[in-house]
């Protein structure tokens, strides 16, 4: 079993910090870490060599994926790689018609002004897919997606999908098939609102059934932190 911590790619970008983090790891029983492949600024935060990802620019160099990587692995750490899905404000705004659209035309936005990808749109799929298998490639050991989901703050009545019939989890739950299909024998693994360990369904609205979501993945990490409780729950 896994005893981890998440790290930043900036974090692991810093020598003195990627040091600090194999040392800690040396000395306890910290065996893992979450390292962002793709955090939900949008940017893998290494050089990617995938023609989508260079066309529009969506890489930072953040830090040296290989040198973390061998580091990370000569010393026996497991490294998991977190792959920020739907949340992805430089393809939804390089490429809009992959958006969660408004009703009142154009793409819909956040509260903090920021557009999202359609995740009833497959055309993103390969997208996020190609960036997990060339980290697969790369050596990550495992991959954890996060924000599988749809969006949860700002006008969700302001949001417009062509649905084709489906239910939201139903979308998210083929996501993940696909996921699973084309990245056979890779540990998959998924961030998903705490919440809903307590809610039936997909009573959040969010494309998140606990009972089904869990089908095409190998763990689920419930985020139980305060910020996504109301008071006294």
């Amino acid at each position: 079993s896994n005893a981890a911590l998440y790290l930043t790619g900036w974090t692991v970008g810093s020598d003195e910090r990627l040091q600090h983090y194999v040392d800690l790891a040396n000395r306890t029983e910290i065996n893992a870490y979450v390292v962002d492949i793709k955090d939900d600024d949008g940017y893998v935060g290494y050089e990617s060599n995938i023609p989508a990802v260079r066309e529009i620019g969506a890489w930072k160099s953040k830090y040296n994926v290989d040198k973390v990587l061998k580091t990370f692995h000569d010393n026996n750490i497991h490294v998991i790689g977190r792959l920020v899905c739907f949340k992805d404000p430089v393809l939804s705004s390089k490429k809009p018609e992959l958006a969660v659209k408004s009703v009142n035309g154009g793409s819909w936005r956040d509260n903090h002004n920021l557009t999202w990808l359609d995740p009833y749109n497959k055309d993103s799929w390969p997208y996020l897919i190609e960036i997990a298998k060339e980290a697969v490639e790369k050596g990550f050991d495992e991959i954890q997606f996060d924000y599988i989901r749809f969006p949860n703050d700002g006008s969700k009545k302001s949001m417009s999908f062509n649905t084709g019939g489906k239910e939201k989890h139903e979308i998210i739950n083929e996501f993940l098939a696909y996921a699973r299909e084309q990245l056979p024998g890779v540990v998959l693994s998924a961030d998903v609102f705490g919440i809903i360990l307590e809610s039936p369904a997909d009573t959040e609205d969010i494309g998140q059934y606990l009972e089904k979501i869990v089908k095409d993945v190998d763990y689920i990490s419930p985020m139980v932190y305060p910020s996504h409780y109301a008071v006294g729950q």
